[in-house]
């Protein structure tokens, strides 16, 4: 995903996971937010479901913020799971929620939707 957001858009992306964490806060101390470090990341649906590194986000993003970004790859997964009688949100489901209101922009591409030509 990184070299194909690269290619696209001619933009660098930082991938964000418990390791590049870790080795965030070894370099800066434990104290740094990781997500202070950076612009652009590319974050996993768990990492965001966690609330120990979605609450970095949030304090980097506050309420709202202009002109910030949201794409949310592989959205379907983000979406209540449906039961027999009303759907049930999941950790995921909640986190997008919250995080996708903070930015300006949001992006929700499914790449499981069946693709079809304009007609």
């Amino acid at each position: 995903m990184k070299d194909e957001l690269e290619s696209k858009f001619g933009l660098t992306f930082d991938v964000i996971d418990r390791e590049r964490i870790s080795d965030i806060r070894r370099l800066r101390g434990f104290s740094v937010n990781p997500w202070a470090t950076g612009s652009r990341f590319i974050v996993s649906h768990r990492l965001l479901a966690d609330e120990v590194y979605a609450a970095g986000l949030r304090d980097v993003l506050g309420e709202f913020r202009a002109r910030a970004l949201f794409i949310l790859d592989e959205a379907h997964h983000a979406a209540p799971s449906a039961g027999l009688r009303y759907a049930i949100s999941s950790q995921l489901t909640k986190a997008v929620r919250d995080l996708g209101e903070r930015f300006e922009h949001r992006l929700f591409p499914d790449s499981d939707a069946p693709q079809r030509p304009f007609q």
